[in-house]
């Protein structure tokens, strides 16, 4: 996931490996409170919605 770049450095930078995990908890965090707002409980729904509208390429690329 390109996204994750940026935290993860900067996790490192500021936190070592406590940094870096903490940093990639908030973002599973975020993506998990993200997908249940939006009424999926898991990626393998994600994944057939998005196949439902054409959208499978955009949710392989982004590693959901």
């Amino acid at each position: 996931m390109v996204f994750v770049g940026r935290p993860y450095i900067y996790g490192l930078a500021t936190g070592g490996q406590a940094g870096v995990k903490h940093a990639l908890g908030t973002i599973l965090t975020d993506v998990d409170l993200t997908m249940q707002l939006s009424g999926y409980e898991s990626v393998g729904q994600l994944q057939k919605a998005a196949g439902d509208k054409g959208d499978e390429v955009f949710v392989r690329r982004i590693g959901v």
